[in-house]
């Protein structure tokens, strides 16, 4: 007979059991280095003593594949004397995307000094891309132990798109904050780790398989009346206060800010039409769409209003009509009513990647039933308030949310305003630091924004972005600008003039590392190599884990004659980031340079298995072969990279070039002809598929898209001169000398112009026509040796005989 005790001693077994599985289990796994870290900052192997981030913090949010990082950072894990420590808690905007070394926490830092130096600041950027305020609350709780007297909180653009939101690409999605929060604290034990492998890798689960930025998120969209948002809403809400409450705890003030995005130049990604709406309707919310349209076209724009409140009446909830609305109330200087149309447009996007009106209502209330406890710096009335009409626009931000340097600036000096009230008069007062002495301090030259515009055009090109109804003219003025940039970054003067801003910022903050690191890009861009890599060795005795330095040096060393000294720093840049695709996709590189095909197979393997959707490894690989001699298996990649990216101009050029050079025309016309459809500006494209035509036998054809050429770009003088040429060919001397004049009137002072005009002359006996234009050239251009020799030799001919 069974006794009570042993009943109850059974009882306890079979409770208890589990657990200690549980625990042995977890012991094990953590002993055998199984699993991975979750806090957001780990012990520094490189530099004992010091904190660093976990580049592995966003498992627990994201999928191996999508993995986001946080910025490099080294950290004492005490606080120094004298010190003013800030921590800065936020997504993408808050880290600086596209160029984190111009983001608003490291002006922060700047102003502070400038108005307390006697004091010492520390600014730590916290911020990660793709978070959202349920990881927040965990970098909140793991950064408490640092004693940081301010968190600052500038965040809000990803509660519906980002990790367990409605939108979300990263896995599972809820509302529920019980069963967020539950399932956040069981990916910490490295048991579930394991499971969580163990059933990715058995294809129990169904993760991404690479990170496609926004193009992740297409169909995702989502009306604004679904219930799930008000969720997201109340999570939010939540999660905020429960930061609030960890700062406080944790000694610090908290500093909330409400989310600035542009609602002028960037229209909604999505409209998603009124639920239960007929098709009748829906045709004539179309309807009066066009005819609304048709009426701003034909300056009739009291017929385009009515129009748009006729279509309003049918379906109120498309937030590309309030867009459209908000811009015509605007050019009829209507500044209220557009500003809350624009506003509208924002609330009711579908795909929901910037901060709504609700957002930052949520913020402020925070912040008010806080009271005294914290500080609420209203940075989106800010920006509004230096916007055009006061309506944010291009004028601060790069895109849909990320500011520019003018942007950034506004939102770290409120800040930085906010921060001094609280801590109390300077002594003695100073002025804040003026953008231009910021944009010095930072290294914010000419060559530095042309990296940034050329990131975020090459951004914009992908879908949602170019399927935006304010993508063309926002992609002509980025195309504009970079070609200024790109110009002044070519010319001596000016490169000598940014070296003396780098001097200088460098000699008044020789430690700053990511500053020295700006530097060095810029070296490398003036093709001053050494120089280049000896300032990121000073940059990795600063911060040795920052795989970017690893990586940007190697790759500047990657060429035939360095590749074996560079494979070392590539090699170091891969163990350091095993999950970036773009460190083995240039180990593949310097691999090829070095003959190791095998090797280096591998290794573009390894980063098309990170990045499966990108074409460029694919073009690397390709490219090796060509240089191998391969072009049969070149063929091959550029073909795949073409697949795996239709429109990438990159890969269709690459594979058409050599479909050329192996005179296999037919299909490298059929390419062209389609990158022309998408790019009909495309200079370079129509000539190279001119001569694709042309070496088929097709002599009028290829002259035919030359002619095209500059048709679609009058102003090009590549474009004229090219049908120039082509005209002298078939000796057609009248068409060529109508070009070629035509050159002339755009850029009169080119001697090289007048040249080619010239020996056109000459080839014809004009041999007076051709002394003209010579003589024109040398007195504008003295020194013209091309002009000189010509007239010369022009001068002593003997007359033909009659």
């Amino acid at each position: 007979m069974i006794t009570a005790r042993k009943k109850w001693g059974f009882r306890i077994v079979v409770i208890c059991l589990p657990v200690l599985l549980l625990m042995a289990g977890e012991g094990w796994l953590r002993w055998v280095g199984m699993g991975y870290e979750t806090t957001f900052l780990i012990p520094s192997k490189e530099k004992p003593g010091l904190l660093r981030e976990n580049p592995n913090f966003g498992l627990r949010f994201f999928p191996k594949e999508m993995l986001r990082a946080p910025l490099p950072l080294l950290v004492e894990p005490s606080k120094p004397p004298q010190t003013i420590r800030i921590v800065v808690l936020g997504e993408s905007a808050a880290r600086g995307e596209p160029e984190p070394a111009f983001s608003f926490p490291r002006m922060l830092q700047v102003m502070l000094e400038s108005q307390h130096p006697d004091k010492r600041f520390e600014v730590i950027n916290t911020a990660v891309t793709a978070i959202n305020s349920h990881a927040l609350r965990s970098i909140a709780q793991d950064v408490v132990p640092l004693k940081a007297d301010f968190w600052v909180v500038y965040a809000g653009n990803n509660e519906v798109m980002g990790p367990f939101g409605p939108g979300s690409v990263f896995g599972s999605q809820s509302s529920s904050l019980t069963m967020v929060r539950l399932s956040l604290a069981a990916r910490r034990l490295r048991i579930v780790q394991w499971l969580s492998d163990r059933a990715v890798s058995m294809g129990g689960q169904s993760v991404a398989t690479s990170w496609e930025g926004l193009e992740m998120f297409t169909d995702k969209a989502i009306h604004p009346s679904d219930p799930r948002l008000e969720g997201v809403h109340k999570c939010f809400e939540k999660n905020l206060t429960d930061i609030l409450t960890q700062a406080r705890e944790a000694g610090a003030v908290p500093v909330l800010c409400t989310v600035g995005v542009n609602l002028r130049d960037s229209s909604p990604f999505a409209s998603k039409s009124r639920p239960g709406i007929s098709a009748e309707d829906v045709s004539r919310f179309n309807q009066e769409l066009e005819l609304a349209k048709k009426s701003i076209q034909t300056n009739n724009p009291a017929g385009g209003l009515e129009a748009f409140d006729r279509a309003a009446a049918i379906d109120g909830s498309h937030a590309e009509l309030a867009f459209q609305r908000a811009r015509l109330n605007a050019l009829l200087d209507r500044k209220a009513e557009a500003s809350k149309l624009y506003q509208q447009a924002c609330d009711l996007d579908a795909l929901a990647f910037r901060a709504d009106s609700r957002i930052n209502e949520t913020i402020r209330k925070v912040a008010q039933d806080a009271g005294q406890a914290a500080t609420l710096v209203d940075t989106a009335a800010a920006l509004t308030q230096s916007s055009t009409n006061g309506i944010s626009g291009s004028e601060l931000f790069l895109e849909y949310v990320h500011l520019n340097f003018d942007g950034n600036y506004i939102v770290a000096l409120e800040t930085a305003k906010a921060i001094a009230a609280r801590m109390g008069p300077a002594a003695p007062a100073a002025d804040w630091p003026s953008l231009g002495a910021m944009q010095v301090r930072l290294g914010y030259t000419d060559s530095r924004r042309l990296e940034v515009l050329r990131n975020i055009r090459a951004r914009l090109s992908q879908p949602p972005f170019n399927k935006q109804s304010t993508w063309t003219g926002q992609d002509r003025q980025l195309k504009d600008e970079t070609s200024r940039l790109l110009n002044l970054a070519r010319q001596t003067p000016h490169r000598e003039a940014e070296k003396v801003i780098f001097a200088t910022s460098i000699q008044s903050a020789p430690e700053d590392w990511m500053l020295r690191d700006l530097h060095a890009r810029t070296l490398l861009m003036f093709n001053e190599t050494a120089e280049a890599t000896n300032e990121w060795q000073r940059v990795l005795n600063t911060i040795p884990h920052y795989y970017q330095a690893w990586l940007r040096l190697g790759a500047a060393l990657n060429t035939p004659r360095s590749a074996a000294q560079a494979e070392a720093f590539l090699r170091r840049a891969t163990e350091l980031r095993p999950d970036v695709a773009d460190g083995f996709r240039e180990l593949g590189i310097n691999l090829g340079l070095q003959k190791r095909y095998e090797e280096a197979e591998a290794s573009f393997a390894k980063a098309i298995r990170l990045r499966r959707k990108s074409p460029d490894v694919e073009i690397a690989w390709g490219l090796m072969w060509v240089n191998a001699n391969r072009p049969d298996r070149a063929l091959d990649h550029y073909r795949r990279a073409v697949d795996l990216s239709p429109g990438d101009l990159n890969a269709k050029v690459s594979l058409c070039q050599l479909l050329i050079s192996q005179n296999q025309h037919t299909e490298a016309v059929g390419h062209l002809r389609s990158i022309i459809q998408e790019h009909p500006s495309n200079v370079p494209t129509r000539h190279m598929l001119a001569d694709a035509i042309a070496a088929s036998g097709d002599s009028a054809g290829a002259l035919a898209e030359v002619a095209a050429a500059v048709e679609a770009n009058p102003t090009s003088l590549e474009a004229r001169h090219r049908l120039a040429v082509e005209f002298v060919k078939r000796k057609r001397w009248g068409d060529a000398e109508v070009q070629f004049r035509e050159m002339t009137q755009q850029k009169p002072q080119d001697p090289a112009i007048r040249y080619n005009l010239a020996k056109m002359f000459s080839d014809q006996g004009k041999k007076t026509e051709a002394i003209e234009q010579l003589q024109i050239t040398l007195n504008t251009s003295p020194e013209h040796a091309p002009s000189q020799k010509l007239l010369q030799q022009l001068k002593e001919a003997k007359p033909e005989p009659r």
